[in-house]
């Protein structure tokens, strides 16, 4: 039997409740009003009116509390595991304890790796967190409380993820970072990161635009059809380049750890259910306008 930390029971559990509850909103989503008001947020809830969701629900524009906590978590990580490397402080034994309550998987992740996905980690939430309170053009939608708290939990563990498993952090090796060992894997990856979190940005930056006149002004805040880029073929190519951002943080990773692992899973859940459900309600709310053509997360696929 495969033994389990905490953190990776966490993981399994929140993947299959999303995953159950999400895939029968996605194909019967006439099955229950309360698994649907529970699933979906913002422009996607069918029911505005729901008493649930009037007692459970938060601003969708708090996303940005998201990315607030991700910078906050991805910095203190990136301090304690660049002051370890620099040899300012040493791994208390108490510490390594804690993190293999988290991961009973093999400690495997290189030093510079981990230093590696730690500082990209704080360059993607910085970058998010700009584009949720500068660029992005909320409405008044909401999302519901459960949504927002596990948004919150995986931007916490999300570093934890990592340097749980790291050498030299989450074991009593010596913790030496080689970059210049850094294999084509990683070099790829670090080119992947930069390429698709360029181009969500830009996706970004089209969907506000959408809602603002060429001085820069909002002037509504209603839904539109977005055209041009990824867009011509999927509803939703913010989710899809969310998607390959981790997978490329899994390449600088080496393809190593058991509980990254279990968060890219749950993300690649996560968003293919988001986006299945937006493509639906772009199609509802379009009709014949809607590009048929169009899917919602890989082109010609899903």
């Amino acid at each position: 039997m495969v033994a389990l930390g905490l953190l990776e029971l966490y993981l399994l559990v929140a993947t299959a409740g999303i995953s159950f509850f999400g895939f029968l909103n996605v194909f019967r989503p006439d099955f229950s009003s309360l698994v649907n008001d529970l699933v979906t947020y913002g422009k996607s809830v069918t029911n505005q009116d729901s008493k649930l969701l009037k007692w459970v629900a938060v601003p969708k524009r708090w996303f940005s509390h998201f990315y607030l906590v991700a910078t906050f978590t991805s910095l203190f990580w990136l301090t304690i595991v660049g002051a370890v490397h620099m040899e300012i402080i040493q791994v208390d034994r108490r510490l390594v304890e804690w993190l293999r309550m988290g991961s009973k998987g093999v400690v495997k992740i290189r030093p510079e790796a981990a230093l590696l996905f730690c500082g990209l980690i704080c360059l993607h939430a910085i970058r998010r967190l700009v584009e949720t309170m500068v660029v992005s053009v909320y409405s008044d939608t909401q999302m519901n409380v459960l949504h927002y708290l596990i948004g919150l939990i995986h931007y916490v563990v999300l570093p934890i993820s990592v340097v749980c498993e790291t050498v030299g952090i989450a074991s009593r090796d010596k913790f030496v970072a080689h970059f210049d060992e850094l294999s084509n894997l990683q070099i790829l990856g670090i080119a992947a990161f930069v390429w698709f979190s360029y181009h969500q940005h830009q996706c970004a930056q089209k969907l506000a635009k959408m809602r603002k006149n060429h001085h820069g002004n909002i002037t509504n805040y209603a839904h539109g059809i977005a055209y041009g880029g990824f867009f011509d073929f999927v509803s939703c190519p913010h989710f899809a380049y969310e998607v390959l951002i981790y997978l490329s943080l899994f390449a600088t990773l080496g393809f190593t750890g058991r509980c990254f692992t279990l968060i890219l899973v749950f993300v690649t859940m996560n968003q293919t259910i988001a986006a299945l459900i937006t493509h639906r309600w772009y199609q509802e709310r379009f009709g014949e306008k809607y590009p048929t053509k169009r899917r919602a997360l890989i082109p010609y696929l899903i």
